[in-house]
């Protein structure tokens, strides 16, 4: 699809610091909403924070674009894919009005979401210097939080949390924040590895790698391990350096410990519903509940607001008892689906799996510089997100810093500007 492209030239040094500084408060946030030594009226405060200060980053970014526009400083911008993408929030706000159930803070995140996807973010860090910045904003505030809640948690022998078994997240209260957070942490010190120029910041950053697989592991979670494997192999595929029998040896040793670890645990559903701690029950019994009862119309429209009964908010926490209901699935496919319809699902994958293929194509055909590492690294992240989409309802959302990290870092590289400029920089190498 040609003429894709969004640039953005010229915005002041001010309004780059505003936005790094709004950006770090967000990502902040995040991990710091569910650190255990604070009092409790601060972690309510903060756990409402994160979608504000969300909404107001990407109210910033436009706020920029549209002052630059009205300065004709922001050129070649393509409206296509913003206006496909446009179709998901205008069709749920239109249907929430129809059924007289308006969700304010559902319709507002999915506005500024799309938006901050689709064209604030991407448009606003179009340079390679504001991009490079952003993301170490992101990289250093998630790396520094976890650093003060494990050393918080190591002071005060503070190792687990209650109603979550044997997973270590020291101070933190929830361990999908936490090992989330040590998930980008590894993506971003791949990109750091890859990137830069001093072999002691490569040594850094593998370490860094290593150590965040460690604490994934002994958080128990299993969704981010598997994403960032994903990643690795994504990587390796894309990459041109490595000759056809690397990528065959990678991917044969991928099937092989999936195989082995397969044949390790005797699956079955009663074995896979217990190892992803009633996921397979809680699709079950929504299925049940919802679409056996359901019209034609519910099928194409979404049933709308719904509920699991008989669970517990978090599955982890206890075994499930009638007097228990819970609002979500614990997986983005499903709750799409339930709550918007058929159509509903295809308006938000349809741009989504743009966005995908444009990365994929900068990943393989894009020269092997930052932009081009930074696009194969993007599509092993998109893969293995859509990988935990299936346990985890991680997009779209402001509360979660994958979704960060895919405004900071993955939706700019899908843009047709990075891709013009990999080709010319391969173009003056040649």
């Amino acid at each position: 699809m040609a003429g894709h492209e969004i640039s953005l030239k010229g915005y002041s040094k001010g309004s780059e610091v505003v936005f790094l500084f709004l950006l770090g408060l967000w990502s902040a946030s995040q991990l710091v909403s569910v650190l255990g030594f604070l009092p409790g009226i601060a972690l309510v405060i903060l756990h409402h924070s994160k979608n504000i200060l969300g909404v107001i980053v990407v109210a910033w970014s436009l706020f920029v674009i549209l002052f630059q526009f009205s300065q004709r400083n922001a050129i070649q911008f393509d409206k296509s894919i913003f206006i496909v993408a446009l179709l998901f929030p205008s069709y749920v706000t239109l249907v929430n009005i129809v059924r007289l159930e308006i969700s304010l803070k559902e319709v507002l995140l999915y506005w500024f979401w799309v938006a901050g996807v689709y064209l604030a973010l991407p448009a606003m860090l179009q340079g390679e210097h504001i991009r490079r910045q952003a993301i170490k904003v992101l990289f250093w505030t998630n790396l520094l939080v976890l650093f003060v809640g494990i050393f918080l948690g190591v002071l005060k022998g503070q190792y687990y949390v209650f109603g979550h078994g044997d997973r270590m997240v020291f101070s933190f209260l929830h361990p999908n924040y936490y090992a989330n957070s040590w998930q980008i942490v590894f993506a971003m010190a791949l990109y750091f590895a890859l990137t830069a120029k001093r072999n002691l910041w490569k040594i850094g950053a593998f370490v860094l790698m290593v150590g965040s697989i460690v604490f994934m592991l002994l958080a128990g979670s299993r969704n981010t391990l598997v994403a960032s494997i994903i990643l690795i192999v994504c990587y390796m595929l894309f990459n041109k350096r490595w000759s056809f029998l690397s990528k065959f040896t990678a991917i044969f040793l991928t099937v092989s410990i999936i195989m082995l670890a397969f044949l390790f645990i005797n699956p079955s559903a009663g074995k896979i519903d217990q190892i992803t701690t009633g996921r397979l029950s809680i699709w079950r019994m929504t299925l049940e509940a919802n679409l056996n009862r359901a019209s034609a119309l519910d099928y194409l429209l979404g049933c709308g607001k719904y509920q699991v009964k008989g669970f517990p908010d978090d599955p982890g926490k206890t075994y499930s008892t009638q007097e228990l209901t819970r609002n979500h699935v614990d997986n983005a496919y499903l709750d799409i689906f339930l709550q918007n319809g058929l159509i509903g699902f295809l308006l938000f994958s349809i741009p989504l799996a743009i966005i995908i293929r444009r990365t994929r194509l900068n990943a393989a055909a894009a020269a092997d510089d930052h932009a081009a590492r930074q696009a194969r690294i993007a599509l092993g992240c998109w893969m293995g997100i859509l990988v935990q989409m299936t346990t985890v309802s991680v997009i779209p959302s402001f509360g979660n810093v994958i979704n960060i990290f895919i405004l900071v870092f993955m939706a700019p590289v899908a843009t047709k500007a990075l891709t013009m400029q990999s080709v010319s920089n391969n173009g003056l190498q040649k």
